[in-house]
């Protein structure tokens, strides 16, 4: 993925996760609703992992999120 140029890697999970943030932007999206998209709805493990992911995202992508939408 490239923003304003510059590559910005992401794995798989991380951009199925941007991607179903720009999709329903403006929208407030509980950690079920995003574990269901993005992790499927058959994922036993722990809810924090949106946490982790969320964390991973913005590290990357924090200084081009104005760039995005």
């Amino acid at each position: 993925m490239k923003v304003d140029g510059d590559p910005v890697a992401l794995t798989q999970k991380e951009f199925d996760l941007l991607y179903y943030f720009l999709i329903n932007r403006n929208l407030a999206l509980s950690r079920e609703q995003i574990l269901f998209y993005v992790w499927d709805a058959d994922y036993e493990g722990s809810e924090r992992i949106v946490d982790s992911f969320v964390k991973s995202l913005r590290d990357k992508i924090g200084p081009y999120r104005d760039n995005l939408c």
